[in-house]
């Protein structure tokens, strides 16, 4: 038996030097199903229509997929250079909030100079400043300060109950609560997990505190969102919407300050001007 192991390595060895030597000068292999690069398609739908033959299934022509697949790669494509976009737009006001941050002082009275010409009085401009501090303000702790929340209580239910990706989880949970999605649609199927592997009353007690936890931001939210504003909470709930669809992590912030000055602006204008004396 050690002699035929003896051999049974030895030609073991020698098969993989063999396919060493073989792919010694290969660089990349590339797999383009759409043809845009070398055109593997047909290659790649040959191999897979074979085993459909041995297994006794009919045979597909290869133009009855390739439109499939080049219809999914230009999708890909498309999300892949938006996501890049909307990054690279993040990044970018990030770097100049921090321009300004560092140059604060300066940066606001040019700001309020700037909203008094616009507005044509210096206590109008002034008024639209605030009001835009304090919205943006009230963005930061109403959404993403609740949804940081929510990603804690709901993260640390996952951790104790061993869930598994339990840090993955919290942070999706997190993102839905940014733009606006219902955090306890990730906390179901993990109530689901819970109930088939713990014991009932350990079950029973994640759900309830996962519950809690996935509704709180119906408490938190208006107690946050409007804090110290004139502006109704739903003005900046649905600006903080609109712009979340309209221009994604930037959007959230334009959002609510362009539609709440609107508002502010609105009910100046609908309101009697005040008798001179």
């Amino acid at each position: 038996m050690d002699n035929v192991g003896h051999h049974d390595y030895l030609g073991g060895c020698r098969l993989m030097q063999g396919a060493d030597r073989m792919f010694s000068d290969v660089q990349a292999v590339l797999f383009d199903l759409d043809g845009t690069l070398p055109d593997s398609a047909p290659d790649l739908g040959a191999a897979a229509d074979k085993m459909r033959i041995d297994r006794g299934l009919p045979s597909i022509a290869i133009e009855r997929y390739r439109p499939v697949l080049t219809d999914v790669a230009a999708w890909l494509g498309d999300f892949v250079a938006g996501l890049s976009a909307t990054v690279l737009t993040f990044v970018a006001a990030l770097v100049i909030g921090a321009i300004i941050i560092a140059h604060g002082t300066p940066a606001a009275t040019f700001a309020r100079d700037v909203l008094a010409r616009l507005m044509g009085s210096r206590a109008t401009g002034d008024r639209v400043a605030a009001l835009s501090v304090a919205t943006i303000r009230g963005v930061t702790n109403g959404v993403i300060g609740v949804a940081f929340i929510q990603a804690l209580l709901m993260g640390v239910g996952f951790f104790v109950i061993g869930a598994p990706a339990a840090g993955l989880l919290a942070l999706v949970v997190m993102l839905l609560g940014i733009v606006q999605v219902p955090a306890i649609i990730v906390g179901l199927p993990v109530m689901v997990y819970a109930f088939s592997t713990l014991p009932t009353t350990h079950a029973v007690i994640f759900a309830i505190w996962t519950t809690i936890a996935g509704l709180s931001d119906a408490v938190l939210k208006p107690l946050l969102l409007g804090r110290g504003l004139d502006v109704p909470m739903p003005v900046i709930l649905i600006g903080v919407i609109g712009g979340m669809i309209a221009g994604g992590l930037v959007g959230l912030f334009v959002g609510p300050v362009v539609l709440g000055i609107a508002y502010e602006l609105l009910i100046g204008w609908t309101r009697p001007p005040a008798p001179r004396a």
